[in-house]
């Protein structure tokens, strides 16, 4: 009697743990600032020209993060490279608030990029782990996966809508309320 109470509430955390999984997969997809990055990127003192370098930099630092923070997610826990990720992504967001011109905002994207590669794998790694654990559910890790890009896509679909529209009153608000989502994946990510 006592293992089927420790089984249920095993799953039952273990089902808490792919709902914040998705919820916190959901709300990064929230990028207010996507439908309108190069007039923002201009508002903020970087040339036209330049927001094409700012990109190379992103996927550049994206490249370079990738591989120790795969390992780190490893060696450390998936959960905490998850904090590890927020705190960046906030870091990056903010930084995209408060910085200027072409240095500031190169400097934002670079903690984007280490936000996204920590990220990157410890998500899907965690959500896997966790449909294990909830294995009683009989629903398929291909059903969670699903559920996430799901979600992943409805939430970037209406930022992109929602961010072009709070751009057309300011670009400033813009940013400042995707510093918030950003801020708000600490969160979510915490034990």
């Amino acid at each position: 009697m006592m293992t089927d109470e420790l089984r249920k509430s095993d799953r039952s955390e273990a089902q808490r743990e792919i709902v914040k999984v998705l919820a916190l997969r959901t709300i990064w997809a929230v990028i207010l600032l996507q439908s309108v990055l190069a007039p923002y990127f201009v508002s903020k003192g970087v040339e036209l020209h330049d927001v094409f370098m700012i990109q190379a930099v992103f996927s550049a630092s994206l490249i370079i993060g990738e591989v120790p923070t795969g390992v780190l997610s490893d060696l450390i826990s998936r959960r905490a490279m998850l904090i590890f990720a927020s705190i960046m992504r906030g870091v990056g967001a903010t930084a995209l608030v408060v910085l200027d011109g072409f240095w500031g905002i190169a400097t934002a994207y670079m903690f984007i990029a280490v936000a996204n590669s920590a990220l990157s794998g410890s998500d899907l790694a965690l959500l896997i782990q966790r449909h294990r654990e909830d294995i009683a559910e009989n629903r398929t890790l291909l059903f969670y996966v699903g559920r996430q890009k799901m979600l992943i896509f409805t939430a970037a679909t209406m930022s992109g809508l929602i961010g072009g529209f709070i751009a057309s009153e300011s670009l400033v608000a813009a940013g400042v309320f995707n510093m918030v989502f950003a801020l708000s994946l600490i969160h979510i990510s915490e034990p």
